[in-house]
This record gives C-alpha cells, sequence and structure tokens, in this order.
C-alpha cells in the first residue's frame, strides 16, 4: 500500500488556540471543546421544555397552586455549567453512608455532619431539582420519530464538530466499533462478548491511529439507523465517518 509521504507533515498540525498550549488548567481544554455555544444551548432548550412543560400543566389544569414549578425562572449558561458539574461530582460519591442509608442526591444539601458536601455554596436545593426536572437537549416539537437519537442529536453533532476542528487528522486512520458502559435502560444497549466491557451502547469511532484522537463518532441505535442506498449499515457509518477526508491522501484502517 502506498501513500504520499511528502505531504505527512501537513497531517502533524493543530488549530488549538496559542494561549492554550502554554497553561496546563485541565479546564481551559474542557471549554475548547464543550465551548460557550455549548452552554448556552443547553440553556436555551432548557428554558423552553421548562416553559413547554408549565404551560401544558396549565392546560391540562395540573399545576397546583402551591407548585414549585412555579418558582422557574429561565437559566444560563453559567447556572447550567454548575448544575452539570454538581450531576458529576454526585457520581464521585458513595450511594451508601456509613449507617448503610442509600445516599441521595437531596442528601447533598443536608446538615447531617456524614452526608454534608458544600453544594449549597454553589446552588440552593429546589433551584438544582428545577433544572434536574427541566433540563433538555432538544425541542420535543421538532421531534418527527425518525432518529431514536433526537434528544441528543444537537448535542452530539456539535461535539463531532469541535473534536476534528483542534486537531488535524493523522495520514493514518483507524474506523472501529467500541462499548460505552451502560446500566440503564435503553432499547439499544448491546451486549459484545470479545470488549472488555460487555454491556453498554455501541458506537462507531475514527480515530487518529497513533494517539487514538478521536475525530467523530457514530452511536449504533438498531434497525432504524439511516444507511447509504447499495451500502450496508455497517458500511453507512464508515462512508460518513470518513466522507470528509475522501481525496486527502489518508490511509483508512478497520477489522472486517
Amino acid at each position: 500500500m502506498k501513500y504520499r509521504m511528502d505531504v505527512d507533515e501537513t497531517f502533524k498540525l493543530n488549530n488549538i488556540p496559542e494561549h492554550l498550549k502554554k497553561t496546563s488548567e485541565p479546564i481551559d481544554f474542557v471549554y475548547l471543546f464543550l465551548d460557550e455555544t455549548y452552554w448556552e444551548y443547553l440553556a436555551e432548550q432548557t428554558n423552553l421544555y421548562a416553559q413547554q412543560s408549565i404551560i401544558e400543566m396549565q392546560n391540562k389544569g395540573k399545576l397546583k397552586p402551591f407548585s414549585r414549578v412555579k418558582a422557574w425562572k429561565n437559566t444560563n449558561s453559567q447556572e447550567i455549567k454548575i448544575y452539570s458539574a454538581l450531576v458529576l461530582w454526585t457520581g464521585l460519591i458513595s450511594n451508601i453512608d456509613l449507617k448503610g442509608k442509600i445516599f441521595i442526591i437531596s442528601d447533598n444539601w443536608s446538615k447531617d455532619k456524614l452526608h454534608e458536601t458544600n453544594f449549597k455554596e454553589y446552588i440552593k436545593l429546589y433551584r438544582f431539582q428545577l433544572l434536574h426536572r427541566f433540563f433538555h437537549l432538544a425541542n420535543n416539537l421538532d421531534d418527527k420519530k425518525t432518529d431514536d437519537l433526537f434528544k441528543i442529536r444537537p448535542v452530539l453533532d456539535l461535539m463531532n464538530s469541535n473534536w476534528s476542528k483542534y486537531n488535524n487528522a493523522d495520514q493514518i486512520l483507524s474506523v472501529d466499533e467500541a462499548i460505552i458502559k451502560y446500566n440503564g435502560r435503553i432499547k439499544f444497549r448491546q451486549y459484545i462478548m470479545n470488549k472488555p466491557v460487555k454491556w453498554g451502547i455501541k458506537a462507531f469511532l475514527i480515530c487518529n491511529s497513533l494517539d487514538r484522537y478521536c475525530h467523530g463518532l457514530e452511536i449504533y441505535y438498531g434497525k432504524n439507523m439511516m444507511f447509504t442506498e447499495g451500502f450496508s449499515k455497517t458500511e453507512s457509518v464508515v462512508i460518513r465517518l470518513a466522507e470528509k477526508y475522501v481525496n486527502s491522501y489518508r490511509v483508512l484502517l478497520m477489522d472486517s
């Protein structure tokens, strides 16, 4: 197999802003991929869903006089960042305390010394619960029931765009499947016997062959996946992942 060695240097370039190359703060790189556009979008969709839900409850007569929902105020990107950070933080806390009691999210605001965290310094419990109720990634009214990933599709597309934006793909790329560990209930959860993580969500990734940097990801969600006419579903996924590298003198590796 032959490929152009004279253009090899162009594949080593990246587009990372100069100031980030001189810093060591991890959060700077998080915000490189989860940029302000991302956070503003989450705030916009959360506000929209809250408004839709409140109107629906009013129309059906289900909005009680003293309902906490009536205290809803529109959120913003900064508050969504705080909410997201606290949700991630809860994943680092054991779900069973020293007394053997099941630990629930609201316990993070408890005055009990066994449960005490500093969550209350960032957001009040009732506000966190409201955000947790209305947090949303897509407008339900736009759902045409043709895409099982509709709820996360806009965010997934944004992430795929940002992954490619800041790192040029190597000359040799690899496409393979991976399992994202997931123990919840979802109809396209997969079992793959020969993977280290056997149960989860199957995804197809296109990555640099050397440093394994991911340039694109497609989640497998079964028979309803989009496919290119004349090709199988798996072949269609590979074509979509690699289409932006056509005629770019790159080599694509994959197993059978």
